[in-house]
Formats: structure tokens, sequence, C-alpha cells
């Protein structure tokens, strides 16, 4: 019999590349807004948005606030006047929206997994953006069901997401239950928290950072589907 028949599975770096498809959204929103878009702008921008979810994670700051400031952090760098930040954030969450870039292999990867078990999205994210993308790709043709923080008014790694999922996913066991995403802070650290198995989806072999312990690591999509078969 296998141990796991729940999965857990995280969205974005781990089924999608949401590098390529901000970059994509960040082109079109500051040329839809009147600016020159330059190649190096991606990583700037990339970098402030992240570092705004990691405090968004820790609970530092709300969702609305990173949605306020990280466009207007953004255009600061550029010496551009913060006060356009609103138009901009509107911009790109309309580009976004429509920009899902699937990593390759991410089909049969879930055509495999869906006949092993039950599929769940757990994603951090803009709820309108979210819902658009996975649309876009067919995402509800193989998962039960899909965990956007927004809707849920809690964001992961925090206690109070994972009891949400957990309440709604009808017969949930934690023994039988794998969580598989790309984030060691949100992902790694919610599934270490409440005491759920996971898979750390390293396919950048990046160094493990201190304080995590993911129960197995893979590179790719065919080492995550022999961890469950073992």
């Amino acid at each position: 019999m296998k141990k796991y028949h729940t999965f857990l599975l995280d969205a974005d770096d781990t089924l999608f590349d949401f590098a390529a498809s901000c970059q994509k959204a960040l082109r079109c929103a500051m040329e839809a807004c009147g600016f020159e878009y330059q190649e190096p702008y991606h990583a700037q921008y990339l970098s402030i948005n992240n570092a705004l979810w990691s405090k968004l994670e820790r609970q530092e700051i709300t969702h609305a606030e990173l949605l306020v400031l990280r466009f207007s952090k953004f255009l600061s760098s550029l010496g551009e006047n913060p006060c356009l930040s609103g138009m901009l954030n509107q911009a790109y969450i309309k580009a976004l929206a429509e920009e899902c870039v699937p990593f390759d292999g991410v089909r049969q990867f879930l055509t495999a997994l869906r006949n092993l078990g039950r599929i769940y999205i757990v994603t951090n994210g803009t709820a309108s953006v979210q819902r658009r993308r996975f649309e876009k790709f067919g995402l509800q043709k193989y998962a039960e069901d899909i965990f956007i923080s927004e809707e849920i008014g809690a964001y992961k790694p925090a206690e109070a997401y994972f009891s949400y999922v957990k309440n709604h996913i009808p017969k949930f066991e934690q023994k039988t239950a794998l969580l598989i995403g790309d984030s060691l802070t949100s992902d790694i650290a919610m599934a270490q928290a409440m005491g759920v198995d996971c898979v750390w989806f390293n396919p950048q072999n990046k160094a493990l950072q201190a304080d995590f312990s993911p129960t197995f690591t893979a590179k790719n999509y065919g080492e995550i589907l022999k961890i469950i078969q073992l």
C-alpha cells in the first residue's frame, strides 16, 4: 500500500515558471504605462517583490501593503515618481493574470500524480491573478481544490492557512499527506510546523538553509514520483 494519497502541491516555481511570467507581465505593464522597459528591471523588481513576500510570510506586512509597496519601491529605485505605483500595479496585475508558463513535463507529472492520489493546490498569491492563470492552464482538470492565500485570509506558512486547508479536505490525514514545493520559507516551513512530510523541489540545486529539514529533496518530477512510489 502506498504511504501518500493526498498531495498538497505548490504552484509557482513548482509547476509554473513564475520568473518568466513576471518578466512578460512587467514589460507589458511598464510599456502600457509609458515607461521604457529594460532587461535589468526584471531582476530588480523580483528582488523587491520577493523581499516583501518574505515579510508577508513572517506576518510583518499585509497583502494590501505589499501591493502598494512593491511598485513604489521599484519606481523609486529607477528614479521615477512612486506616486505612479498604483497605475503600474494595476497594469501588472492585469498582465500577470494572462501569463502562465508551465515547466517542461508539468502535464505528464500532474497526470501521473492524479493517478496516485488526490491533488490540492496550496498557493500564496493574489486571488484574481491566480484564478485566471490556473484557468488558462486548465489546472482544475487535475486538482480536487485550489487554496489561494488571499481568499483564505492567511498565508503560507501560517498555522491559520494550513488549518483551513486540512479542514476543507475530506478525510484529511496528516500521515498520508505529502506537501511538494520549492520554497523553504513557506512550503517546507509549513510542512515542518504542521507535521506533514514534504518534498523540497530543488531543480537548481540550491544550498539547504539552516533550520529547514525537508523529508525528501527532488531535482525533477521523475524523482518526486519515485519518492511517492517507494
